[in-house]
């Protein structure tokens, strides 16, 4: 799956939204810095890189309307406890025959096996 938003979203309705999150290879990167330069897009954060790592001369780097981070920017020692303490939970609460909290379909809870 690449470029889930292009070119074309870049220019419309994404655009004027005040915060997008996406991984890299989901975003046009060319197209990201087209609307950034053009002033249509007035920012944006990055941390996933396609490649990764990125370049040093990748032109999103040198922007001053681009904030850019490492990706592992959130794996603080509190962050991968409470992190690992939810997965836990998860499992925990399925092998109860309890809904976890944080299930990624739950569209699929009421018709799984049991």
């Amino acid at each position: 799956l690449r470029f889930v938003v292009d070119r074309d979203q870049l220019q419309s309705e994404i655009a004027d939204a005040a915060d997008q999150s996406v991984q890299g290879s989901v975003v046009d990167e060319a197209a990201l810095l087209s609307v950034l330069k053009s002033g249509r897009l007035a920012g944006a954060a990055i941390d996933v890189y396609d490649p990764e790592p990125p370049r040093a001369d990748h032109p999103l780097l040198h922007l001053d309307n681009v904030i850019v981070t490492p990706h592992f920017c959130a794996m603080t020692e509190e962050s991968l406890y409470n992190m690992g303490m939810a997965v836990a939970q998860g499992i925990a609460d399925v092998l109860d025959g309890n809904r976890p909290r944080f299930l990624v379909n739950p569209a699929i809870w009421e018709t799984r096996r049991r």
